[in-house]
C-alpha cells in the first residue's frame, strides 16, 4: 500500500520523524522468512531545530541537507526511498465494491467514494487503494482500502528526499510500515490469523500510534499525545538539567537512584494507561477480536518497565526487534546498533519494500 509507487528498485527505508532521521538498507540472502535478509546499512541523526513544525516539514531543502549527512554516515548505496508520512495525517476507509470490476473501473469507482470521505478537494489529494479480498459481510463484493493524504503532506517528504540527493520511489503510510516490519521481521507473528487481532505500539518522542491489525490489515489507528520526550522533561525538572543533559542520561545513565522509581516507573505507568485507554477506544468500537498480543516499537520501547507493566493488565508484550532474525553485516554489530533495534521499526518496514513483488 502507497500513496504513489514507481517500478521495483533497491530502495533505502527513510523514517523522518519530529525529532530523529532513520535509515535502513537491507539485502536478500538465501534464507527463508525474516533469516532470508540482511541489514547492509543503517544510521540515526537527530533532526536540527526549526526544521519541522509537530510533523509538518517546513524547511524541506534544510532537511534535506540533514537527511543527506545520515545517508552519508551510514554509507547508503541505494539511490531510490522508501518513505512514509505520518499515520494521522491520512485518511483510511474500508469500502465495500463489486466483484469483477477492471482496475479501471475500480479506480473510477474509488474516486467517486472517496469524495464522501476526504475533507478536501480531490485535486488537493494523494490517493491510493488496495483490495483485501472478499467482503466479510457480503460476499458479492471486495473489501478495498482507501487511503488518502493531503497533498502537501506527501510533496513536502518528497522535496525533502529529493534534496538529499535520492529519488523517492513509494511512499507509504507509516502504520502500514509498521505492518509490514512485523509480519516479516517478528518472531511468532500472530497478526495473521483473522481470528488473531495485534496491536503495534510505535512510541516516538512526542506521540504514541497505537495500532490493531487482524488478519493482515490495518483495521484501527489512534495517536495519543505523550511520548519519549515528556520522560526527558521529568528528568530536566526533577534533577535542574538542561535538554541536552537530560536526554543524554536518559539514555547514558548517570542518574541519581531514585530516579528508576521516581521518575521513570511512574512515566512507564503513565504511558501504559495512555496505551490502554486506546484499545479501550478500539474495544467500544465492537469491530473486531480481542488483542492477544502488543508489540512496542519505536524509540520508547526501551523504557525499562513499559513492557512488565502493560503485562500486568494481561495482555502479553514484547519488545519489537527487527534486527533480531535476521543477519548483520559485522561492521554494524561491532557498532551496537542492535541496542536501538526498536527505534528502527518503520524504517525497516519501508526498506522491506525493496523485496516485494
Amino acid at each position: 500500500m502507497s500513496l504513489f509507487a514507481d517500478t521495483k528498485k533497491p530502495l533505502v527505508g527513510i523514517d523522518i520523524g519530529p525529532s530523529s532521521i532513520k535509515v535502513v538498507e537491507l539485502t536478500r540472502t538465501s534464507g527463508r522468512g525474516a533469516a532470508g535478509f540482511r541489514l547492509e546499512r543503517c544510521a540515526s541523526r537527530a533532526v536540527p531545530g526549526g526544521l519541522m513544525d509537530g510533523r509538518r516539514i517546513t524547511q524541506p531543502k534544510e532537511l534535506g541537507a540533514a537527511l543527506k549527512e545520515v545517508l552519508k554516515a551510514g554509507r547508503i548505496k541505494a539511490k531510490h526511498a522508501a518513505i512514509a508520512v505520518a499515520s494521522s495525517s491520512v485518511i483510511t476507509k474500508i469500502l465495500p465494491m463489486p466483484k469483477g470490476l477492471s482496475d479501471r473501473e475500480l479506480e473510477a469507482l474509488v474516486q467517486l467514494e472517496a469524495d464522501q470521505y476526504v475533507p478536501y478537494a480531490l485535486d488537493e489529494v494523494k490517493i491510493d487503494f488496495e483490495v483485501l479480498g472478499i467482503s466479510n459481510t457480503a460476499p458479492d463484493s471486495v473489501d478495498v482500502l482507501l487511503a488518502a493524504s493531503h497533498s502537501e503532506n506527501v510533496d513536502e517528504l518528497v522535496s525533502a528526499v529529493r534534496s538529499a540527493g535520492l529519488e523517492p520511489a513509494l511512499v507509504d503510510v507509516e502504520s502500514f510500515a509498521l505492518q509490514n516490519a512485523c509480519e516479516v521481521l517478528a518472531e511468532n507473528w500472530p497478526g495473521r490469523s483473522a481470528q488473531s487481532a495485534v496491536a503495534i505500539v510505535d512510541i516516538g518522542s512526542y506521540a504514541t500510534s497505537v495500532i490493531v491489525v487482524q488478519g493482515g490489515h490495518v483495521v484501527y489507528t489512534r495517536d495519543q499525545n505523550i511520548g519519549s520526550a515528556r520522560l526527558t522533561e521529568e528528568i530536566q525538572a526533577r534533577f535542574g538539567l538542561d535538554p541536552a543533559q537530560a536526554e543524554r542520561s536518559k539514555t547514558a545513565g548517570g542518574l541519581p537512584e531514585e530516579y528508576a522509581q521516581t521518575v521513570r516507573r511512574p512515566f512507564a505507568e503513565a504511558l501504559a494507561q495512555e496505551i490502554r485507554s486506546a484499545l479501550q477506544f478500539y474495544y467500544s468500537a465492537g469491530a473486531g477480536e480481542d488483542v492477544k498480543k502488543v508489540y512496542l516499537a519505536g524509540g520508547g520501547a526501551l523504557l525499562p518497565e513499559l513492557a512488565s507493566v502493560l503485562q500486568e493488565s494481561g495482555v502479553v508484550t514484547e519488545v519489537f526487534n527487527p534486527f533480531e532474525s535476521i543477519a548483520i553485516a559485522p561492521r554494524l554489530k561491532s557498532a551496537g546498533v542492535t541496542e536501538s533495534a526498536p527505534a528502527y521499526a518503520v524504517a525497516c518496514g519501508l526498506a522491506l519494500r525493496s523485496f516485494e513483488a
